[in-house]
């Protein structure tokens, strides 16, 4: 004979909430001390959509059975409803102490800590229901899932794979696999998922599009573009074949796979040559200038950025109001570097040494506070700091118009995290690009870049600087030059072998540059050459492309990433940095110089490609830039051999870049930069 609980729990199973929670409230009348009563209601009034009565009622059956793990489950899916994760996560460790063995509450602890900001929580709860359950396939693809939002691309694959096996066929597993192969760059398994999901749903649009992203990452443009035409306008809308074939191929370029790397050129070039092409992102543009895309070319490449933000957002025409009264010069500083970021490593100490007599300064941040010393030293050099992470451009203009600012320098341009439309809606009187962007272009709202006579060309438009653009912090001279100065073996190289180097980012690595190197490697056998760590995909790439070239990949070494004054001291240890040719060394450049260490590098022809050699003309030094790239080889062999030649190179780059004469360039630089800003501000008011 049916009760009344086993009613209300029969309503609740056939989707009739409202009757089981009728029900389960008259059994809570009849049965006072049932526990199962309290938690029917909690559960119809959750299906309901009444998570607080829920929580409620789950609480009031906790009363009577504190024992029973469901209801703890029932009482964090409320909370978690009502967007209380810390609450959910507390409810559901809880119910863990009692019950180590339920499944459930690991799964369910694990949305609850990432919905609370801890993703490796939420790994490890996983990690724990994985245990108990290792071929669940709810837990495969709930880990594949976290992991493709962490980022770990293979991680989801692999378990999104897994999942499959347990549920051949699955759409959500399916859809997840995906998802993760389109963002590894992974083509034929995204076609494989694609197709599958196709087969058992041929109106599936989210499988429909990612087949065509993978023909596009394929270079199958035409075909991808006809299956794009079939998707829905919402997501036929932005949908770019070429687009996608060139982010997907800047990615591999920047691992330093470069298979495929003539068909991606040839592809920027065109889209670059398309006077309606919009680009939404600046990474391939970037990785043009490093793959040696002709200068003119990848100016095209931002230019299309540019265009697709000015259509996003047009510039407001705000009323100008009247400049404050006052006897000081207003600079404001914007950028996405101030942190443990090359920029702020430049910037802060200019911050610090300009005449406050002259100028009040502002910063303007367009990242999150990172908690590093470098932003904490930001703050402190500046008259006022501001945090704009969370603004958008129009808002970000209107503070720095609400700031009354003279001359807005932007440190970032078109690079990463960079926000060049704040320059459209022209809130500052004066607006300059400094050492924001590695190319020369017009990019509206900006009046001028700053430069100097080595990385402008002659008929280039630019604010010159007497000496090196890029400022050295006398710091660094003595941070290299400090006590405790490091060992070779501490850094896992040989005593005596001679050690070349090259610190720059892996994407700036191509394969004329790396060719030059392994011409060097083969005339001196005993060469080790020392990169900077730029992840395991980078690192098999370059050794499997020194086998090709014929030499061991153990002589290739791999740095960690260091803090700036450990990687002073130990770029000390190399006997030469060299540079690559089309993207070439900017602050890793100088900071090397400031350690002591040579910098051979060619004048290229390219912003991008002259900045080392404007760093060594303006240091009295540029004998030392290479004519070509068969002199930069025989250079490069002296270093090697230790010539005489090479010591002496030695010898002049440890005295022009010694601490005293650091300080009298960088006075001179600061000194300069501040006429610029003057200039500027006044022809801009008519007095110049």
């Amino acid at each position: 004979m049916e009760t009344i609980l086993d009613e209300a729990a029969r309503h609740l199973r056939n989707g009739r909430a409202v009757d089981a929670l009728r029900v389960a409230l008259l059994a809570s009348v009849e049965s006072p001390a049932d526990a199962r009563a309290p938690a029917l209601a909690a559960a119809a009034s959750h299906a309901l959509g009444r998570p607080e009565d829920g929580m409620r009622w789950f609480r009031a059956a906790m009363a009577l059975d504190s024992f029973d793990p469901e209801f703890g489950c029932g009482l964090a899916a409320c909370q978690f409803d009502l967007k209380l994760p810390k609450e959910a996560r507390a409810t559901l460790e809880s119910v863990l102490q009692r019950h180590p063995t339920h499944l459930q509450a690991w799964r369910n602890l694990a949305v609850a800590c990432e919905a609370d900001n801890a993703p490796e929580a939420a790994a490890r709860a996983l990690e724990e229901a994985a245990l108990l359950a290792p071929s669940d396939d709810e837990v495969l693809r709930a880990r594949a899932a976290l992991a493709l939002r962490g980022g770990d691309t293979e991680s989801a694959l692999r378990f999104s794979a897994a999942a499959l096996v347990c549920k051949p066929d699955h759409p959500e597993t399916l859809h997840l696999l995906l998802g993760a192969a389109l963002t590894a760059g992974r083509i034929e398994p995204a076609i494989a998922a694609a197709s599958q999901l196709l087969v058992n749903s041929p109106g599936d649009a989210f499988a429909r599009r990612g087949q065509a992203a993978a023909f596009s990452m394929q270079g199958s443009i035409d075909q991808a573009s006809a299956i794009a035409a079939g998707l829905p306008v919402e997501l036929r809308t932005g949908f770019d074949a070429r687009l996608i074939f060139l982010v997907a191929g800047a990615a591999a370029l920047r691992s330093c796979d470069w298979s495929g790397m003539p068909a991606w050129l040839d592809a920027a070039a065109r889209f670059a040559k398309d006077d309606n092409a919009r680009l939404d992102a600046t990474e391939f543009p970037v990785q043009a200038l490093a793959a040696g895309l002709e200068q003119h070319l990848c100016s095209a490449l931002f230019t299309a950025h540019v265009r697709d933000l000015q259509a996003r957002q047009p510039a407001l025409k705000w009323p100008r109001p009247k400049r404050l009264q006052r006897t000081r010069l207003r600079i404001g500083y914007i950028g996405a570097g101030f942190g443990e970021h090359p920029s702020a490593m430049l910037v802060n100490p200019v911050l610090a040494a300009h005449d406050r007599s002259r100028f009040e300064v502002f910063a303007y941040a367009l990242t999150a506070d990172d908690g590093n010393h470098w932003r904490a030293e930001t703050a402190a050099n500046v008259d006022a700091m501001r945090g704009i992470a969370h603004m958008n451009a129009a808002e970000s203009a209107g503070l720095i118009l609400s700031d009354d600012i003279d001359v807005l320098v932007d440190l970032s341009g078109m690079l990463e995290f960079g926000r060049p439309d704040v320059h459209f809606h022209r809130p500052a009187r004066v607006h300059l690009l400094l050492f924001g962007t590695p190319a020369l272009f017009p990019l509206p709202g900006i009046d001028a870049m700053v430069g100097d006579a080595i990385v402008f060309e002659t008929q280039d438009a630019g604010l010159r600087l007497p000496g090196c653009y890029l400022p050295i912090d006398p710091r660094w001279a003595a941070w290299a030059r400090s006590a405790n100065a490091p060992t070779r073996r501490a850094h896992g190289l040989p005593e005596a072998v001679p050690v070349l180097c090259c610190f720059n980012n892996a994407y700036k690595i191509e394969p004329s540059a790396f060719s030059a190197w392994m011409r060097v490697l083969k005339r001196c056998p005993e060469t080790l050459f020392w990169l900077l760590e730029s992840g395991i995909a980078a690192r098999d790439n370059l050794r499997a492309q020194a086998v090709r070239a014929g030499i061991d990949p153990v002589r290739l070494i791999f740095a960690p990433r260091l803090p700036l004054a450990d990687h002073l001291k130990r770029m000390r240890l190399a006997d030469a940095f060299l540079d690559t040719f089309h993207y070439g060394a900017h602050v890793t450049g100088v900071q090397a110089l400031a350690a002591g260490l040579p910098l051979l590098t060619i004048q290229g022809d390219r912003f991008a490609a002259r900045v080392g050699a404007s760093a060594l003309t303006h240091a009295g030094l540029a004998d030392m830039v290479a004519t070509d790239v068969d002199d930069y080889v025989e250079r490069a062999v002296q270093f090697c051999r230790r010539t005489p030649a090479a010591l002496q190179w030695r010898a002049r780059v440890e005295a022009a870049f010694s601490e005293a004469c650091c300080e009298t360039r960088f006075m001179q630089h600061v000194r300069s930069l501040e006429n610029i800003y003057e200039n500027a501000f006044l022809l801009s008011t008519g007095k110049r």
